[in-house]
């Protein structure tokens, strides 16, 4: 059973730059942001995620442009700039050779930090239980958090794909204040359409694995934590596709890779998205029941 209530999540869209990208190539990316940023007047949250080596350079560039009010007072909407790392380690500190913890981080200038992502569970052991106990350090540190989610290929050729979403949000999640849940973004990014060969989700079907995610973080945290959190779509997504994602109501944003390595890339798919998300739904469909009722 669906029922509506109000929507109050702002847009996020967020691009990580995985290993791109050298200090000289992020000021020049992020003058180029943050002169569209200034004019665009978009009401949208946007987070960079460079490589750990120009965090310190991209924080220097890095701002916050808000058009200055008109005569009559009124405040223009204007994009919100966040730094991001693609990483980090649940230890404050200690032997654990080339790791980053939270305070580094924040020394940085960095203020939300994405973890989970399908490569590194795949390619560098990164666990459920790991991704927990990264999150909790994050939160407690004060960073945003970003935990990506997924199903493999397999997962979706046995119709298992909501149980593994569902089991993945549930023990990044546990422990976390519900508090905190606002600073948290949950990113569904299927491991079959990442990558160069990845395959574009069918919106309809981000759709439906987003409401088993509310679902989950309801079973979890409570009714209200299907409000608080923002869920966003990442996998193959570019501005041709962008809007397509934007009409469905349980879409809070997306998280791109190619598609954001340029910044004219990024302020396309930002525009696309939001052109369309004022007009999708005025409310957003909190799914109450089972994890697989997606009727």
């Amino acid at each position: 059973m669906r029922r509506p209530v109000s929507r109050s999540r702002r847009t996020w869209i967020g691009t990580s730059w995985k290993m791109n990208k050298t200090r000289a190539e992020a000021v020049a990316y992020l003058a180029e942001l943050n002169e569209w940023s200034g004019t665009s007047g978009l009401d949208v949250d946007i987070a960079i995620f460079p490589p750990f080596t120009a965090l310190a350079t991209a924080a220097a560039q890095l701002t916050s442009a808000r058009r200055a009010p008109t005569a009559d007072g009124t405040d223009w909407p204007s994009p919100s700039l966040h730094l991001g790392a693609q990483n980090m380690h649940w230890q404050a500190n200690g032997a654990q050779t080339g790791e980053i913890s939270a305070e580094m981080l924040l020394d940085c200038g960095v203020s939300v930090v994405e973890l989970g992502h399908y490569e590194r569970r795949q390619r560098y052991g990164e666990t459920d239980h790991s991704v927990n106990l990264k999150a909790r350090a994050a939160i407690a540190a004060g960073l945003e958090t970003v935990i990506c989610v997924g199903d493999s290929a397999e997962d979706r050729q046995y119709a298992v794909a909501p149980e593994v979403v569902a089991r993945q949000v549930k023990i990044a999640v546990r422990g976390l204040p519900p508090q905190a849940l606002a600073s948290v973004v949950l990113a569904y990014e299927p491991a079959w359409a990442i990558g160069t060969g990845g395959e574009q989700a069918e919106p309809a079907e981000v759709e439906a694995i987003h409401r088993v995610i509310r679902t989950a973080m309801g079973q979890s945290h409570g009714p209200a934590a299907t409000e608080s959190v923002r869920v966003v779509y990442g996998g193959s997504v570019d501005a041709a596709s962008a809007g397509s994602y934007a009409t469905q109501t349980t879409v809070d944003g997306l998280f791109i890779g190619r598609s954001g390595l340029t910044a004219a890339g990024l302020a396309g798919v930002i525009e696309e998205f939001c052109a369309v998300a004022p007009d999708a739904a005025g409310e957003l469909v909190r799914l109450e029941g089972s994890a697989h009722d997606t009727g």
